[in-house]
């Protein structure tokens, strides 16, 4: 009798498809098997062989019985050839397709100077200032959109008049303003590594919701020699890319980090980029995608570095001059985006779309099509609609940021089902309530208020990973 455990696509990560109970008939290792249409190769197997004792009772049975027993091969399978399983078996790729999707992947996105460049300072440097730079934009960002959560310093008499500061300021990104010096260091200060040590806790929490039929969601926390990483990915069309990224970071982040000499931009964009490359092999996740938000807690510097791919979202949470107040990391990409409309516009050979959508902000255009597609610039996976129908409009680039954390400070890592139903003023006010109380409510409390029909009554999974520093 032969069954099936599990099977996993590259790097063993995670459980895919029912089903496989049904095949009754593998070859050995490193050979291929039709399934459901797809091509998949046995990589690893295992068979559980009949037991010493069984083996001495079966030949016991067969001398007391003059061998009558080895008449009956049900008898005789069943004790010597045990069960066979199917360890892990991924979706075939052969030489041509593999090398096909690495270089369509390629044409999307590549890292600039990876690895080496990576090592030189001067690379470094501009890495560094590319980050700040993405920080700040993403305070103006937020800021224009949900106004006072983000602000400190003066209020200004009215919010016209502070955006349309705000936008003067950022546009260059200096001079330094003091209404923003609270939220972001300026980049000498923020490099420094004259800080003390901070004592992180965490907890976290998920839930899949009164509206939705599956969890799609994955999300970890970990403790790695040079620090702490954490990170929440939002699937749609199916959990696996999203629990495969996931482990993903979890098993290659720290070797990566090393790889790269402690470049940690240069590290998130290798792996976001591997990632991506192993997903396009692999045909059966061709519908599927994830959107991505991982952090990275340096224990000597005290620098968080925030690495985001579409709408998950982090933030800093941190009392200013009494008040609770937010800091964005995240740089979110939708379609509304200048960058990201224009690259969609050319893949459809729309030129209307270039500034058509970014008129759209807050409505969410969808490509390829506004009533059919994916409402996110920037993910991993979404090969199908994103690059093989319509041509490559999405992109698996991280926007990366960097700021620094302070004792007393909380964060945040949330997918959309919390962002898109929960005011941050309303989360601002929550974890204002809740600071000073175990980590585990922090989590908890904003998962169960979004999911509550008295709450938020969020229609999506919602996941929320929080540290305390």
């Amino acid at each position: 009798m032969k069954s099936i455990t599990y099977v996993n696509f590259p790097m063993e990560c995670t459980e895919l498809s029912s089903g496989w109970t049904k095949v009754d008939q593998f070859k050995s290792k490193n050979t291929t098997v039709d399934h459901n249409k797809v091509k998949y190769e046995i990589i690893s197997k295992a068979t559980n062989q009949a037991s010493l004792l069984k083996r001495i009772a079966y030949i016991a049975l067969s001398i007391l019985t003059l061998g009558l027993p080895l008449c009956f091969a049900s008898i005789r399978n069943t004790v010597f050839k045990g069960k066979e399983s199917v360890h892990f078996a991924v979706p075939y790729c052969d030489a041509d397709h593999s090398k096909k999707m690495d270089d369509l992947m390629n044409k999307v996105w590549t890292p600039k100077g990876m690895p080496t460049d990576s090592l030189k300072p001067a690379s470094k440097a501009v890495a560094e200032k590319s980050m700040w730079e993405n920080a700040a934009k993403a305070i103006k960002e937020h800021s224009e959109d949900e106004g006072y959560a983000y602000f400190t310093g003066d209020k200004p008499a009215e919010a016209g008049i502070f955006n349309s500061f705000a936008n003067r300021v950022f546009e260059q990104f200096l001079p330094y303003n003091h209404y923003f010096k609270d939220l972001l260091p300026n980049l000498e200060d923020l490099k420094s590594t004259m800080t003390k040590p901070l004592t992180l806790s965490h907890t976290d929490a998920a839930a899949q919701g009164h509206h939705r039929k599956t969890m799609e969601d994955a999300h970890f926390y970990k403790d790695i020699s040079q620090g702490t990483l954490s990170g929440v990915f939002d699937g749609h069309g199916g959990k696996e890319i999203a629990e495969y990224a996931s482990k993903a970071f979890e098993k290659s982040f720290e070797q990566t980090l090393k790889d790269t000499n402690g470049d940690v931009h240069a590290a998130f964009e290798s792996l976001f980029s591997q990632i991506q490359h192993e997903v396009a092999k692999c045909r059966p996740l061709y519908h599927m995608g994830s959107t991505a938000v991982v952090t990275f807690i340096d224990k000597q510097s005290n620098i968080i570095y925030t690495a985001t791919l579409g709408d998950s979202e982090a933030n800093i949470y941190r009392k200013i001059d009494g008040k609770m107040k937010s800091i964005p990391l995240s740089c979110v990409r939708d379609w509304s985006s200048p960058r990201d409309a224009a690259r969609a516009a050319k893949a459809l050979n729309d030129p209307s779309i270039a500034t058509g959508w970014p008129k759209l902000k807050g409505q969410k255009p969808r490509f390829p099509s506004p009533a059919v597609g994916v409402n996110v610039a920037r993910a991993f996976g979404d090969i199908q609609v994103g690059h093989l129908m319509n041509g490559s409009g999405m992109i698996h680039k991280p926007k990366i940021t960097m700021n620094k954390l302070e004792h007393g400070d909380v964060v945040l890592l949330a997918c959309d089902g919390l962002k898109d139903y929960v005011a941050e003023k309303v989360i601002v006010e929550k974890v204002a309530a809740l600071k000073d109380t175990p980590a585990t409510n922090l989590a908890k409390e904003l998962v169960n208020y979004a999911i509550d029909p008295k709450g938020a009554d969020a229609q999506d999974n919602v996941t929320v990973v929080a540290i305390k520093a």
